[in-house]
């Protein structure tokens, strides 16, 4: 039985999930469970980043943490020196934990560890130290494995590399310790999915990633040097450029993301440090436009959760949150994961009182997209299409709609956020427009190849595409 449901209407035209808190609007992961298991206090206070699967049939029932198991979660503290493991039979619980608490020695810990020097050299010049954190974990069903997609500090010849992000590789899920490859893939926190034959990722910050090879996304090149990640970076950033033209603050930015392939669009889910409350929102990429480097995500999100429950910190101050671990307490929603089970229902699992508890929610899908161009609640929306054509060497035209008359700008913007072309400004009626961009600055002069954010705004709404000029 379920209460405490949650439907948040969204700002924008159309909202494409509905949220229900689930398991009585209770968390499925607490401090409390740590402590009854044996658990140190240090190891109780934080858990963050879950990734859940359905254990495939293939791990029989003597190969998992318990023969009733049905489900896994994977999760981390924000600076834990292990990955954790627990199980289910029902995605509501309870929950139990495994290789966790009294008795557990240090260097097999959940299905990762550190060990006792809190480091592990993988090879390559390569080690992971300190801590390891935001599991993302995918079912290979061709090579019957469980991936391992993490992060963790590192060095590399001895010195230090930042925080990057690892793969692992396990036959049931159950150790992934001395099964990493060898190679860095990229920055930290990956959030993998494929389309269209091809393996990418988006990062904490929502920076996107391309793998070299999908069918060998961690095999290394001839004379490739270690010192550099493996996988490709897009030199676009979408999110923070809709950030920096919607004139929100530098202390904003996306924090870590889940991700849902629906046909050709992504939808992804997402909190943002510095908001207030911190939450869960959600924005699409049409993947369908072609080269990831073109790849845009809708402005502005959606928001799906924010904290409501006192156990998500609803009774605590409304304040921005800040980068790094969670403070005990807070009033925030972080970590969203997004789980689709083998019968078609969705769920979303998310960190909650900053990184207190986890708890989980029912999506159910309305049948409306903002980013869907054909369902509308009024004759027309607020709409700001792709430009045509993209990438373009001349010119390209800009449609867009609006749902009443207003008064509207539409300028153009570099990749520093530099207005390079103040488009249009004026009044317009209710309906569909078009204005047509030359490549050329207010001055007249052609300006030099590049991507360029185009942001419509009337009154309180305001969207941005992204558009590529090659000369």
């Amino acid at each position: 039985m379920c209460i405490g449901i949650l439907v948040i209407v969204s700002r924008l035209a159309a909202q494409t999930y509905t949220v229900t808190r689930l398991n009585g609007a209770l968390p499925v992961m607490t401090h409390d469970m740590f402590v009854s298991a044996g658990a140190t206090e240090t190891e109780a206070e934080n858990m963050n980043g879950p990734s859940v699967i359905r254990i495939p049939d293939w791990i029989s029932p003597d190969n998992r943490t318990s023969p009733e198991a049905v489900y896994y979660m994977y999760f981390a503290a924000h600076r834990g020196n292990y990955i954790r493991l627990a199980w289910a039979v029902d995605l509501e619980g309870p929950w139990h934990l495994y290789n966790i608490g009294q008795g557990i020695p240090v260097g097999t810990r959940g299905v990762l560890d550190l060990g006792v020097n809190d480091q592990i050299y993988i090879g390559n010049n390569i080690a992971v130290r300190k801590h390891v954190a935001s599991a993302d974990v995918h079912i290979d069903y061709e090579n019957q494995q469980i991936i391992l997609y993490f992060h963790g500090p590192s060095l590399f010849a001895g010195s230090d590399a930042g925080q990057q992000n690892f793969v692992a590789l396990s036959p049931d899920g159950l150790d992934f310790n001395g099964r990493i490859e060898q190679v860095v893939l990229g920055k930290s926190y990956f959030r993998v999915f494929e389309y269209n034959d091809e393996m990418y990722a988006l990062d904490n910050g929502a920076d996107l990633w391309k793998a070299r090879d999908p069918l060998n996304p961690w095999m290394v090149p001839a004379g490739f040097n270690y010192a550099n990640p493996l996988w490709l970076s897009a030199d676009n950033d979408p999110f923070a450029d809709d950030l920096i033209t919607a004139g929100l603050s530098a202390d904003v930015r996306v924090r870590h993301v889940a991700v849902r392939v629906v046909g050709d669009l992504l939808h992804v889910f997402y909190s943002r440090r510095g908001d207030a409350p911190e939450r869960i929102q959600m924005s699409t990429i049409d993947l369908g436009i072609g080269d990831y480097e073109l790849w845009d995500s809708s402005y502005p999100p959606e928001e799906l959760l924010h904290p409501e429950m006192d156990w998500e910190g609803a009774d605590f101050p409304v304040e921005p949150s800040e980068g790094g671990s969670a403070p005990e307490h807070v009033n925030q929603l972080r970590d969203p994961c997004f789980f689709e089970d083998i019968d078609g229902s969705l769920y979303l699992f998310y960190a909650a009182g900053g990184e207190d508890a986890i708890g989980i929610a029912a999506l159910e899908e309305t049948g409306l997209s903002a980013a869907d161009p054909v369902q509308h609640l009024t004759p027309y929306s607020f709409e700001l299409m792709q430009n045509y054509p993209n990438p373009f060497n001349s010119e390209t035209i800009i449609r867009f709609s609006i749902p009443e008359a207003a008064e509207f700008t539409m300028k153009i913007y570099d990749h520093t956020g530099r207005e390079v072309r103040s488009l249009e400004t004026g009044y317009a009626e209710a309906g569909m427009h078009e204005s047509v961009w030359d490549g050329r600055s207010n001055r007249g002069d052609p300006v030099t190849s590049g991507i360029y954010t185009c942001r419509l705004q009337t009154g309180l709404h305001a969207k941005a595409i992204k558009m590529m000029l090659v000369r």
